[in-house]
């Protein structure tokens, strides 16, 4: 699988999450991913899912283990761009959205990033 470079702006990565991939290809974007991170002094890094028109339970709770591991080494995670149909059922689907952050859009995203440097 091609990593598409994220966009690194100031203290922050914005990153398109893709959807649809197989786990193995999930997991090397995920290597990918953290290893961009290590490499970088970023504070934040804003997760973008409008290219998801659907997300069952494993597909959260695989991007749900991401956030987990990017929060671990630090970083805080804004979560933007699920649409209403994917909230709608997220929502049916899933328990506990603990530790997970979520915004309605990027701006939003970054007025948080803006307004905590």
């Amino acid at each position: 699988m091609n990593q598409v470079p994220g966009h690194f702006i100031n203290n922050y990565l914005l990153y398109a999450m893709p959807s649809d991939l197989p786990e193995s290809d999930f997991l090397e974007f995920s290597k990918f991913l953290l290893k961009e991170l290590d490499e970088h002094d970023m504070k934040y890094l804003i997760l973008d899912y409008s290219a998801y028109q659907v997300m069952d339970k494993t597909e959260y709770e695989r991007c749900s283990a991401l956030v987990r591991k990017v929060q671990i080494m630090g970083v805080a995670v804004i979560n933007h761009g699920l649409n209403a149909g994917v909230v709608s059922a997220l929502v049916e689907l899933v328990d506990d959205f603990k530790g997970m952050r979520f915004t309605g859009s990027l701006e939003a995203a970054l007025a948080i990033v803006n307004n905590n440097g």
